[in-house]
């Protein structure tokens, strides 16, 4: 999983997408979009205009799931991209996705230090 986000997510290489997947077959657990591959990319070309990926923070996996937080952008605001994956035979076969705007230093409540460097 670190691989695929360095290199799809933050590298931006969509080209090894195959590696990952088994043809278009990934249930996508978020509102407003619909399964596949096909369709992932169709949004990822609308997403990519907004968003940037810069490193990943934190990666947890036990059996066949996978947490990972990373931080970037969106809009040009300080965001964190919180991903479940789960994950079937070596590839990724379900996916959740909240992204989260980190707020300003003056109005946070605690300082996890996620949206630090």
């Amino acid at each position: 999983m670190r691989d695929y986000y360095q290199s799809f997510h933050i590298e931006g290489r969509h080209d090894v997408i195959s590696s990952y997947f088994s043809g278009d077959r990934c249930v996508r657990h978020e509102p407003g979009v619909a399964d596949g591959v096909r369709e992932f990319l169709h949004d990822l070309e609308t997403l990519a205009r907004d968003r940037t990926i810069d490193k990943i923070k934190l990666l947890l996996g036990q059996g066949d799931f996978v947490f990972l937080v990373a931080q970037g952008t969106h809009q040009g605001e300080p965001c964190l991209y919180v991903d479940l994956y789960r994950v079937e035979d070596d590839k990724i076969v379900e996916h959740w996705g909240f992204p989260q705007q980190v707020p300003p230093p003056e109005v946070r409540k605690n300082d996890t230090g996620c949206s630090e460097p």
